[in-house]
Formats: structure tokens, C-alpha cells, sequence
């Protein structure tokens, strides 16, 4: 079985994702499901959005994180222990924008993830509730 080691800059972000999550996240989803609540708390993807945890893959210099792929599982994993649809959410951006950040031109790349996923950007709800990208972009494939 493969071991990864976390190095320091992996252990403060495991470290202050914990805390976010313990803190803001595990009571209010723990509340949710004992009340049996199946609405999707958009306060959340806010919540993570505000700390720029949305779209971890996308390179700094888009608006994003520009983390490594352990590091992403690092975070995902973090956030799944306190709401695991909320860590899908990450799982879902990254299954739409990886195929573009690899294959796409820079000038597509910028259109499309320049602040996208930041606080600054548009309401949450917008973004991840109607499928942003899948609303944006099937007319543009293959248009590079």
C-alpha cells in the first residue's frame, strides 16, 4: 500500500480546514441530518468560497488555489468528515474544469476561470447550482 507523507504546507491546511469545518460545518450538518433536513445548505459552499476552497485545482494566477493533487484530497477529505455532499461540490468542479485547464487554450482558461470561483465572484448559486460551466461552455467546445 503506497504511504504519503504530508509536508508543512499540507499539514497547516489539513490543520485549518479541520478547524473550519469543526467549527462552522459538523454542527449545523449534524443538526441537519438528525432533523432529517435533505436541502442542500448553500451557506456552506459560501463559507468555502469565502476561503477560497471551491476550486482548489485552479492556478493562482485564475483566482484559485493552484493545489497539488494530494493536496486537493487532503482538502476534500477535511471536508468531507464534516459534510460529504458539500466535499462532492469540490469533486464536481473538478470534474468540469481539469478536461479545460488541461486541454483548453490560455485564452479559454482565463475567460472562463478568472474569479469564477471566488467570493468576488457571481452569487454561489449561480455557479454551482446551475451548472456554470455545462451552461456556458458545450457551444464553445471544439471552437478553440
Amino acid at each position: 500500500m503506497a504511504e504519503f507523507l504530508l509536508n508543512a504546507a499540507q499539514a497547516d491546511l489539513a490543520a485549518s480546514i479541520r478547524e473550519m469545518v469543526e467549527q462552522c460545518i459538523m454542527p449545523h450538518a449534524l443538526d441537519m441530518d438528525i432533523r432529517g433536513d435533505d436541502s442542500f445548505d448553500w451557506s456552506f459552499v459560501k463559507l468555502l468560497s469565502e476561503h477560497n476552497l471551491l476550486a482548489p485545482n485552479i492556478p493562482v494566477e485564475l483566482g484559485g488555489r493552484g493545489l497539488d493533487f494530494l493536496s486537493t484530497a487532503v482538502l476534500i477529505e477535511e471536508i468531507a468528515r464534516g459534510c460529504a455532499g458539500l466535499a462532492a461540490c469540490i469533486v464536481g468542479e473538478m470534474h468540469a474544469t481539469i478536461p479545460i485547464i488541461l486541454g483548453g487554450s490560455k485564452k479559454r482558461i482565463v475567460a472562463d476561470f478568472t474569479e469564477i470561483f471566488t467570493a468576488k465572484a457571481l452569487p454561489m448559486e449561480n455557479i454551482l447550482g446551475k451548472a456554470f460551466l455545462y451552461e456556458r461552455l458545450p457551444d464553445k467546445i471544439g471552437s478553440e
